[in-house]
């Protein structure tokens, strides 16, 4: 019996495969689960199609046009630049269809796997067209998020896109039990047509020295340090301004051997980091961009993993690598969380969007010395319930029973 096959479509052109941030985490530790469920898998993604990357290589005619840009940015009001960025996306949206659908049409799939995009309907008339069943992953807020993030020139318009095609699509993938009920009732769909794919992690079997980590610690001033650590993308809605806030007011009560390492950067970290400077917090450290391959060793000189905040829908795959790496995570109070992990056996709660709860939690967890053991809890379930093999299992079922 041959192996079914899907198209793992990724519109947004901001996204690549071999992406470092959790998005492109997300998109391989899916993959392999498929294909360690023998799915075969053709990946098309955005930034890989467009060949868009962060790296700009600067010329004169780049430096030009960005001069051009920045004075059109001046004259042309706000929501007019956001109408017409968002009317961009529809644009390179049947661009990417355009591109895609030979390829498509030659692998001749079962099925189309899409990760939702902003204003993305290109799913939706690929399966119309070549008549195969298309199942869209969503979180339900991602209209909310980029607004925060970006800004939007309507997200009531761009939720409105989202909730057509998620009725059009023949199945819908939700990313736990709480967001299944949220998708169904923001966007009316039907409990049944949901299905829930929840996070999973790879199985981490590399080795640290301790003379790698030895080292990092010396490099940061850590020694003899409690070491909070948070490794992703630096964004608005995964709230590292919390930290800072925390940090100051640790630094405040004059506790003096608990350190905030922030490792990965952005605009926003930036910004952060100027803050941080400008109120003289020596117990925050921003390690700026890393290597991926060096992640490892920044996670064997954390004492514990902290999520300052994420979406209301999905916790974020990073508390899932923490517990691969023996931590314990420090998560908000969110509902989303209660799923996964259970207070002071696999993780701690703190009080959502309260720096001074998250303070006073990291003393009293250092002062009882319990999260050695909570981590080790957690650690074991991480590795035995959340690999991405058995994240897929609902839609593996699905895809087998696809016909064309």
């Amino acid at each position: 019996m041959k192996n079914k096959k899907i198209v793992f479509l990724v519109p947004d052109a901001g996204i690549f495969y071999e992406q470092s941030a959790g998005a492109g985490t997300h998109i391989r530790g899916t993959v392999s689960g498929f294909r360690s469920n023998h799915i075969d898998v053709l990946p098309i993604i955005g930034g890989d199609i467009f060949g868009i990357r962060s790296e700009v290589i600067v010329s004169a005619t780049v430096v030009q046009e960005s001069t051009m840009r920045k004075f059109i940015k001046k004259i042309v009001p706000d929501k007019l630049k956001l109408f017409y960025r968002d009317l961009r996306r529809v644009y390179l949206d049947y661009k990417f269809e355009n591109k895609i659908i030979k390829q498509i049409k030659q692998y001749d799939p079962d099925a189309i796997y899409e990760r939702s995009a902003l204003y993305s309907t290109c799913g939706i008339r690929l399966s119309k067209k070549l008549n195969i069943p298309l199942i869209i992953e969503s979180d339900g807020c991602m209209p909310e998020i980029i607004s925060m993030d970006f800004g939007l020139f309507s997200v009531r318009l761009a939720n409105l896109v989202e909730k057509y095609k998620l009725k059009k699509a023949n199945y819908v993938s939700a990313y736990n039990q709480f967001s299944k009920q949220f998708l169904a009732k923001k966007f009316d769909l039907p409990v049944d047509k949901i299905i829930v794919k929840p996070l999973g992690i790879s199985v981490n079997n590399s080795l640290v020295s301790e003379i790698e980590a030895d080292s990092l610690k010396q490099k940061y001033d850590l020694l003899n340090k409690k070491v909070v650590g948070f490794v992703g993308a630096i964004s608005k809605y995964h709230g590292v301004d919390l930290l800072i806030e925390c940090a100051s007011f640790l630094h405040n009560k004059n506790i003096t051997d608990i350190v905030i390492v922030i490792v990965g950067w952005s605009k926003e970290a930036e910004e952060l980091n100027l803050k941080a400077q400008k109120l003289n917090l020596p117990n925050v450290v921003f390690t700026g961009r890393v290597d991926k391959k060096l992640i490892p060793v920044y996670y064997k000189i954390f004492d514990v993993g902290v999520i300052p905040n994420s979406e209301p829908t999905i916790y974020p795959v990073k508390v899932l690598e923490y517990g691969a790496y023996g931590l314990c995570p420090i998560v908000p109070d969110y509902v989303v969380f209660n799923e996964i992990i259970t207070d002071k056996v696999h993780g701690l709660y703190f009080q959502k969007n309260d720096p001074h709860s998250l303070a006073d939690l990291l003393v009293s967890t250092f002062e009882t010395a319990t999260y050695n053991a909570i981590a080790k809890n957690w650690e074991q379930k991480v590795l035995s319930d959340c690999t991405w093999k058995s994240s897929v299992k609902e839609l593996v079922t699905v895809v087998n029973n696809t016909k064309k």
